[in-house]
């Protein structure tokens, strides 16, 4: 089981190394967040080393991912040092066990302790032992406890029937502080079987790494997972999920265990890209959104296209709020600009706010420049006021008419305004069912619709209408069959099929008749009287020559000829069968 976690853990570290791309000397695997810790570099994607690993780790798996966490630490003892051997030489990375006070720590007086400060707390789980050669005796039997508490034995050495040297054992726990304590005879003489350590190696695993050998990945989120499960404490790094943090985000998900949702991302495209780690969308965010994956609001201030619009820069009309995604002005524009933000001035021929107003619908006296407010340079023409000479003088604002006793919003005009000309004209025409230039008329009595142009008596209603909308004509009581509409006049689609087939029939009629008319015309068909016999003039007088009355009739001479031709040859063939029949008569007599 272990190769094939091993191997799923390449699969999915090699994917991601060519999603991310290559890594810089010395690092590897996910978000090449991995140091290799080898004499060279390892394996961009697993971290394999070929050769040695540094010193102060051990190769475990092919990675060098298992550090002695004691090397070089701080160490301590309150037994007293029997001459040079302090106890520093225990964690100096030099584990010779020949004896030389260079390299080992030996205590000056029984009971005796060694202890080493490793800077911080770690979950400890296995610790390497180094005795100085044929005295492992005097370190056999010995506790390890932890964080200076004598009761937080973790292990205990064993005797020293057949045990190796250097001495593995087992220290499952977490703690800060390792102390080794031998029990002893004391009195004077109690160096003599006083601790007596070369070296001593503690090991733990890299952050994200775990397993007896740490060989296996998690990607725990600012901390290290269990040294033996591979369960993280917390959340998992960006684009991971699960106890160990060593499964994927899927294709919906990202972030940091994998907790954000893509769909939920603001990006230009719906069909975005969705980073696991970090939901990047690689075609850019809506307005009014940023960061990496399009989820942050603009800063107050600001609005947009990549949050770059200034609510500064806009000129609304009085005091307006500042949408973080187009930057609308609440109540429009200041003169002289338009747009949703209000950041675009106004063309040449037009002015005011949201450069509604025309420079060239002002009466202005003479000819004038129009600038953001439409202002007449020299004033304005007889019977107009304001600033842009847009308003008769007759009537206030809003008014018009005779008196200024009309009001312009009382109008049903198609395009309604609250400002009117002093005739009060809609210059779009009317509503529907009204007429006049103000457009306050409605259609006279048996007049409906658009311009007042329909006629109530065009109507199908299915009973008599008394009464007739001057709007919409609409039939109450409903339509005659074959007809549709509110108002009756539209023809059913049946109806419509049933006269477009008689119509056809009426056109093939008129062009066989047509057709018969100058076939007999043409002499290429004969009229026969119901009793079957043809009706032919006999002229004994007949000489072949061709009628004067064919002219008559309109039939051409080669036509006519023809038609002679026939006749004479009928002719011919009677007297020829009167003569054979003779002759038959003679020879039975």
């Amino acid at each position: 089981m272990a190769g094939v976690r091993i191997l799923a853990v390449v699969v999915l570290v090699g994917w991601i190394q060519l999603t991310w791309g290559s890594c810089q000397s010395g690092l590897f695997g996910d978000s090449c967040s991995y140091s290799c810790h080898c004499e060279t570099s390892c394996d961009v994607t697993t971290g394999a080393c070929s050769g040695e690993c540094d010193k102060g780790w051990t190769k475990g798996g092919g990675l060098c991912q298992k550090q002695n966490i004691a090397l070089k630490k701080t160490t301590s003892t309150a037994s007293g040092v029997y001459g040079n051997w302090y106890p520093s030489n225990a964690v100096d990375g030099d584990s010779d066990i020949a004896g030389s006070p260079r390299t080992c720590f030996h205590a000056g007086k029984s009971p005796s302790d060694w202890t080493v400060d490793l800077g911080r707390d770690y979950q400890l789980y296995d610790i390497r032992i180094y005795s100085r050669d044929t005295f492992y005796w005097r370190n056999a039997n010995s506790d390890i406890y932890l964080n200076n508490d004598t009761s937080n034995i973790c292990s205990t050495l064993p005797n020293s029937t057949s045990t190796p040297n250097p001495t593995d054992v087992t220290c499952n726990g977490t703690g800060r502080q390792v102390t080794i304590m031998k029990q002893g005879p004391g009195g004077t003489d109690g160096y003599a079987s006083a601790l007596n350590i070369c070296e001593v190696e503690i090991y733990a695993c890299s952050p994200g790494i775990y397993g007896v050998n740490c060989d296996t990945f998690c990607h725990c989120l600012n901390s290290s997972c269990d040294r033996l499960t591979g369960f993280c404490p917390g959340d998992c790094r960006p684009g991971w999920q699960g106890q160990r943090c060593d499964t994927a985000c899927n294709n919906t998900n990202y972030g940091t265990s994998c907790n954000k949702t893509c769909a939920w991302r603001k990006c230009l495209a719906t069909n975005s890209s969705c980073d696991r780690r970090t939901g990047a969308c690689d075609t850019g965010c809506l307005p009014g959104w940023i960061d990496e994956d399009c989820t942050q609001k603009c800063a107050i201030g600001k609005y947009g296209a990549n949050c770059s619009g200034l609510c500064s820069d806009r000129h609304c009309s009085g005091k307006s709020s500042c949408d973080h995604v187009i930057g609308t002005c609440d109540f429009g524009c200041e003169a002289g600009w338009m747009g949703a933000d209000c950041k675009y001035d106004c063309d040449s021929k037009h002015y005011g706010p949201n450069c509604l107003g025309a420079c060239s619908s002002r009466h202005c006296l003479r000819s004038s420049s129009c600038n953001s407010a439409g202002a007449c340079d020299s004033g304005c023409e007889t019977g107009w006021r304001l600033a842009d000479c847009t308003v008769p003088v007759k009537c206030s604002d809003g008014r018009y008419g005779p008196g200024c006793s009309q009001v312009c919003s009382s109008r049903n005009c198609i395009t309604q305004s609250f400002v009117c000309d002093v005739t009060g004209t809609c210059p779009n025409g009317c509503r529907d069912g009204w007429q006049n230039v103000d457009c306050r008329t409605p259609c006279p009595s048996g007049k409906y619709g658009s311009n007042c142009s329909k006629s109530c008596d065009s109507r199908q209603c299915e009973t008599a209408q008394t009464t007739c909308d001057h709007v919409t004509g609409t039939c109450t009581a409903g339509c005659r069959e074959g007809w549709i509409g509110a108002d009756c006049t539209e023809m059913s689609p049946v109806t419509s099929g049933v006269i477009g087939g008689a119509v056809v029939m009426v056109v093939m009629l008129l062009l066989i008749g047509g057709l018969m008319i100058c076939l007999l015309r043409a002499g290429r068909l004969k009229w026969i009287p119901p009793n079957g016999t043809e009706s032919r003039k006999t002229d004994t007088g007949y000489t072949g020559e061709i009628s004067a009355h064919a002219h008559i009739s309109g039939v051409n001479d080669p036509d006519y000829s023809e038609l002679n031709d026939v006749t004479r040859e009928r002719e011919e063939k009677s007297q020829y069968d009167v003569i054979q029949n003779k002759v038959h008569e003679n020879n039975q007599i």
